[in-house]
């Protein structure tokens, strides 16, 4: 059996929403709610996996922000890259 890259693994673990345009995750998922994905040889979440494939390397001190509010979406166009501040801000706005 051949072994399939992280991208080709990615794309089989997720299917689109046509309403919302978010990339539903439908396997492995955290404690907190969002999608798991082994990858650099660690686990780790597939959204950041899908931000650092499609947009580039996460900058130093910041993290992802699901603009869609949905923890399992793995859609680069709803993910930004933010401040713990920023992120959590959004966060409380919409409580």
């Amino acid at each position: 059996m051949q072994n399939l890259s992280d991208l080709q693994r990615f794309e089989t673990r997720y299917l689109p929403e046509p309403n919302s345009g978010c990339w539903i995750w439908f396997r492995q998922r955290t404690s907190e709610g969002y999608a798991g994905f082994f990858f650099n040889g660690r686990p780790n979440y597939a959204h950041r996996f899908s931000y650092e494939h499609f947009k580039g390397l996460i900058p130093t001190g910041k993290e992802i922000d699901h603009l869609c509010k949905n923890k399992l979406c793995v859609n680069p166009d709803h993910l930004e890259a933010v401040s713990h501040v920023i992120n959590v801000r959004r966060g409380y706005a919409n409580l």
